[in-house]
């Protein structure tokens, strides 16, 4: 792509022309180009982050995460990955899960804050599934759920 504009600014374009300019740059990957190799990236990071090893998501799975919605520009398959965790089953996953799904309102593309609200009921259903224990990883979910969505409700705002 940078050959192609280099050689059109120079006038040393052989042959291109400024349509072929044009759809060289309207080819990015977008939403409609999620190809399976990125899905399995996706994928990879997701379960890499949210594992049931007692330490938090590490930030390069995250930041693969956070990347996806710019790349998307839309959280869609981020919500879609995340429902395939084992979030009711394992604590430490939900606790991980919702960490990672603060941090991609935080840094995510601005579509995932307006998305999220459709979802806000799924941190509430993870937050209510582990209120009923008061002490170690149930008690960290219910608080920071708690936090997650009230923060995904303000952004609205």
């Amino acid at each position: 792509r940078i050959q192609i504009l280099f050689e059109v600014m120079s006038g040393t374009s052989r042959g291109t022309s400024l349509a072929r300019v044009r759809n060289t740059l309207t080819n990015r990957t977008g939403a409609s180009s999620f190809t399976v190799e990125r899905e399995k990236e996706l994928q990879e990071a997701f379960f890499k982050a949210c594992n049931n090893q007692e330490c938090p998501p590490k930030e390069k799975h995250v930041r693969t995460i956070t990347i996806s919605t710019w790349q998307e520009r839309t959280a869609q398959t981020f919500w879609m990955m995340l429902q395939r965790l084992p979030y009711q089953s394992q604590p430490v996953v939900c606790w991980k899960l919702i960490i990672v799904i603060h941090k991609v309102l935080l840094n995510g593309h601005p579509t995932v804050i307006r998305e999220s609200i459709k979802w806000v009921d799924l941190v509430e259903q993870m937050r209510r599934h582990w209120n009923y224990c008061d002490t170690g990883y149930p008690q960290l979910i219910a608080l920071y759920g708690k936090l997650v969505r009230t923060d995904s409700l303000n952004y609205q705002i």
